[in-house]
């Protein structure tokens, strides 16, 4: 399967259409072997700092900058539903 990802609804179903995805899914149109969805502002957010370490829920002068190693992502609650 082939799934195109869009800026916005109305451009996902234009190029819905001229891929012949004629199927309104949740939060997709579908066609063979395709299917087209779209975002809704912004799905992921960044991890607020204490979701690195609870020391970081009050903010401290001497620990910043907080630069992870690796950064963590969660999924807006607003737009859940269209990340899944």
């Amino acid at each position: 399967m082939r799934l195109y990802l869009c800026e916005k609804p109305s451009q996902a179903k234009d190029i819905a259409k001229v891929l012949g995805a004629n199927r309104r899914g949740d939060g997709c149109w579908m066609g063979t072997d395709v299917t087209v969805t779209w975002c809704i502002g912004h799905l992921l957010e960044t991890a607020p700092p204490d979701a690195y370490d609870e020391r970081y829920k009050r903010w401290v002068l001497a620990d910043l900058p907080i630069i992870p190693d690796k950064w963590k992502m969660l999924v807006k609650p607003k737009t859940a539903s269209q990340f899944k």
